[in-house]
């Protein structure tokens, strides 16, 4: 999915263009469908009507200390676009950070996390914004290291006491580097999208102190819509004004198109510490007929080669093999093609389902003849094909 802000009009609304493109499971052809929406530049209107449950992680270790003041305020922004109210967007807000120290041969790991506004218990939009704010004042005890993952163990269990069910939940990390408690931040990840909820992270300084692959690995399978990357802090500002009007369009159900087409997205996340995350979305109704965005994540252990399905863009491991609109698929050792394997009935494939603005897919027959399409090659009676991926 892509969506294009325009720029305010004299009527005090931009437009925004939401493009769906996606692989119709059903009807076997890729599908593109645009809506177009206003929203006011001054208040975010089309909050509205929406309902969820969305917390903010503010990293407030050392190494960001001296930024924190503009971290707080890129939060204030995001609430502020937000449409408060018991039956619609509740809110939660802590801050993170932790030290470890050794008595003897042993290591101890304290977690600092402040709890500014807890989920759900403050609708007075003025107050929320007088105790985050609150939170730049600076103590002796904070500002130390960056731990990630205790903190969000501690919102999946927030989630679980004052979560409302079949509401949107949401995750909003803003940090400056890696965590110190890596194999604890993937667990918490893993456990928390398989309660459905989506992960958007916001990576702010020096690119050699970020750790890329570990906010990826937080982000996916939407890392490409929901991970944001910043040089310098003074950038969070903008981006916390562009990101309020993108979320409040992102609290509505999803487009029922994605529900008719029982579409399903999978994404498998850089390997870290000799482990890998594989998570799929899917959409379907619920009872009430409510288009539903679901996860499910698995955690496997060491590291392979990935493959791209050129037909719907999910990711598959090596040694695995598949089968998608005719083609039989396997995925090699080197990651970087995809064998279909031979096939008694083939037609010709819709290979146009490829992320919006990605490059096109590369073809190739089996006597290495480069096409311009990827489609199937009638060699002594078997159809075969190679497709190499973008990368």
């Amino acid at each position: 999915m892509e969506r294009s802000i325009g720029s305010c009009q004299a009527d005090g609304n931009s437009e925004i263009v939401e493009t769906l493109q996606f692989l119709d499971r059903k009807k076997q052809s890729c599908v593109t469908y645009e809506e177009k929406h206003k929203v006011n530049c001054f208040r975010a209107s089309e909050c509205k009507d929406q309902v969820a449950d969305v917390v903010i992680m503010l990293d407030k270790s050392g190494s960001i200390r001296s930024h924190y003041s503009t971290v707080v305020d890129s939060a204030k922004a995001i609430i502020l676009s937000l449409n408060i109210g018991e039956r619609n967007v509740r809110i939660g807000v802590l801050s993170f950070n932790g030290y470890s120290s050794y008595s003897g041969s042993k290591l101890h790991v304290r977690d600092l996390l402040e709890m500014l506004v807890n989920l759900g218990d403050e609708f007075d939009v003025f107050e929320i914004i007088r105790k985050v704010d609150e939170s730049k004042t600076l103590d002796e005890y904070e500002f130390r290291g960056t731990n990630t993952g205790s903190a969000l163990k501690e919102v999946k269990k927030l989630f679980n006491s004052k979560g409302r069910r079949n509401v949107f939940k949401a995750v909003v990390i803003i940090t400056d580097g890696r965590s110190n408690d890596a194999k604890e931040l993937f667990q918490a990840v893993s456990d928390i999208k398989n309660d459905d909820v989506t992960l958007y992270a916001v990576g702010v300084g020096d690119p050699y102190d970020l750790d890329f692959d570990e906010l990826k690995m937080i982000t996916s399978p939407e890392s490409d819509r929901n991970l944001f990357i910043f040089n310098k802090f003074d950038q969070l500002r903008h981006w916390a004004l562009n990101f309020s009007a993108r979320l409040c369009m992102e609290l509505r159900p999803p487009n029922p198109k994605l529900c008719e087409a029982d579409v399903q997205i999978k994404s498998i996340s850089p390997c870290l510490s000799e482990k890998m995350q594989t998570t799929t979305v899917n959409f379907k109704y619920d009872t009430v007929k409510k288009c539903i965005k679901h996860l499910k994540n698995e955690i496997s252990n060491g590291c392979k080669a990935i493959c791209v399905d050129p037909i719907d863009g999910s990711d598959h491991l090596e040694g695995e093999s598949w089968t998608n609109m005719c083609h039989d698929f396997r995925c090699d050792s080197s990651g970087n093609t995809i064998l279909p394997t031979s096939v008694k009935k083939c037609v010709a494939a819709d290979f146009s389902c490829k992320p919006i603005g990605a490059a096109p897919f590369r073809c190739r027959n089996i006597d290495g003849e480069e096409r311009e399409n990827c489609q199937c090659i009638d060699k002594d009676g078997e159809a075969m094909l190679v497709v190499d991926n973008p990368n």
